[in-house]
């Protein structure tokens, strides 16, 4: 069975029960709406009858005539109207002819309660439908029966218009069901074709389907589905490509400093030499070593900020920034760097070391840069809002171009070589700040102009 022939049963077998359901609580409750009139009309008029036979008792009660006269003529005429009434009244009561029954569930089967009030039911007869309504009077009782069988037909009236309306809709709507889904089935023909292209490895398929309807919806997506996954091979081809480049880049930082090591280490071994040489060589291999093992850190760090499930605590930030300020106190007066900052007594969710880390490598960095400027200044500040809090370190140094903002953050990546190489760095600085500011949900920004200084803003949010 097609896809389409199973929703076409499916959905006529839920319509039919819930449609079928609805009418038939729509015929009950104009049922129910009829039976109400009726009883309401039927208490009114019992409660006129009882009313005037009450007056009229007390009046010939009064006058000294006959109670049972008045209670005869008071049956014999709402016989006469289609009501029987059943009075009791002292020792005298009324009884309706035709209905041993009527008289027997009027006078005995139903009674009032304590306090004399009005009760009223239906009941059936000889499978005539009756109401009945008795009221309480000083000295019996007055009960109004009516037939109300007409109450019958009348269901079986709106019964049958319902059930006939009931099933034309059906009828129509089916037709029209089975033509619509047919015509509407057939652009998955379309998309199988294409989910067997995609199976096969050719993700430039796309789909085209017009419409606004479900099937176009699927078709639209089918054709998402396909660019992401065109995207992601690229992506993929793209993170291959740079784990190469990173794997290249390590091996060349690692290759100077490890030939250095050998070089100095065998010219120890074969060459007569003094001590004064001896001891630059050593100094030499050290220093390699000093600059390899920096670089097996900062991997480390770099790894571990990305894998570790990082617990973020609530911490005050300006211990955290005073702190990397102390560090790098001595090393910026040494180079005259004035390093000045500004900080507020706010708190955030974060990981204290891994925010100290982060701004260690920021303020050495916006140190290093001013090794040439004339002015030489490094400066914090930290601006808060609700939401979040903005960290910024600027410098006075020499600046960076466009292109070097844009490679800034990849791993091994200098703005000059040179200088990087003199200071020991590998380039992995601003890679693992990244790395930090991501793991705490926040952003990493560069404004910088040539010879004028950079600015380094970190967002990071408050809760």
């Amino acid at each position: 069975m097609k896809f389409w022939q199973k929703t076409f049963i499916c959905t006529l077998v839920l319509f039919l029960v819930c449609f079928g359901s609805g009418i038939f609580a729509l015929a009950v409750f104009f049922n129910g709406q009829l039976v109400e009139n009726c009883e309401n009309t039927c208490l009114a008029e019992q409660f006129y009858i009882f009313k005037s036979f009450a007056a009229d008792c007390d009046y010939t009660v009064s006058t000294g005539g006959s109670i049972s006269d008045l209670m005869m003529s008071y049956s014999e005429y709402y016989t006469g109207e289609g009501i029987c009434l059943i009075i009791e009244y002292g020792d005298a009561s009324t009884e309706h002819a035709s209905s041993e029954e009527i008289n027997r569930i009027a006078l005995s089967a139903e009674h009032l309660d304590a306090e004399g009030e009005r009760i009223y039911f239906q009941r059936r007869v000889d499978g005539v439908r009756y109401i009945f309504i008795k009221s309480g009077l000083d000295d019996g009782s007055l009960t109004y029966v009516k037939d109300i069988s007409y109450l019958d037909e009348d269901w079986r009236t709106i019964a049958l218009i319902f059930v006939s309306v009931g099933c034309i809709i059906s009828a129509v709507l089916a037709a029209v069901l089975f033509v619509l889904l047919k015509r509407l089935s057939s652009p998955l023909a379309k998309l199988t074709a294409g989910t067997a292209a995609v199976a096969k490895g050719d993700y430039s398929v796309r789909t085209h389907v017009s419409g606004k309807d479900e099937f176009a919806d699927l078709s639209d997506r089918f054709n998402y589905m396909t660019e992401r996954i065109s995207d992601q091979i690229a992506a993929l081809e793209l993170v291959a490509e740079q784990k190469q480049q990173l794997v290249d880049d390590l091996s060349h930082e690692m290759r100077t400093p490890l030939t250095s090591i050998h070089g100095y280490a065998e010219y120890l071994l074969s060459a007569p030499v003094g001590e004064e040489e001896r001891i630059d060589a050593l100094m030499c291999i050290m220093s390699e070593s000093d600059r390899l093992a920096g670089l097996s850190q900062s991997l480390l760090d770099i790894s571990y900020v990305s894998r570790a499930d990082i617990t973020l605590g609530r911490l005050k930030l300006a211990p955290v920034i005073e702190a990397a300020e102390r560090r790098l106190e001595m090393k910026a007066r040494s180079m005259g760097v004035s390093l000045t900052s500004s900080v507020n007594d706010v708190e955030l969710q974060g990981d204290g070391a891994l925010l100290e880390m982060l701004m260690s490598n920021l303020i050495d960095n916006a140190i290093k840069a001013c090794r040439e400027s004339e002015i030489k200044a490094v400066s914090v500040s930290v601006l808060a809002d609700e939401k979040s809090v903005c960290i910024s370190v600027s410098d006075t140094g020499r600046g960076m171009s466009e292109e070097e903002l844009r490679h800034i953050t990849e791993p091994f990546y200098r703005t000059d070589r040179v200088r990087s190489r003199a200071d020991g760095g590998a380039g992995l600085g601003l890679t693992l700040c990244r790395r930090i500011v991501e793991a705490h949900g926040g952003t990493l920004e560069f404004v910088s102009k040539l010879q004028e200084g950079t600015s380094v803003k970190v967002t990071l949010p408050r809760a």
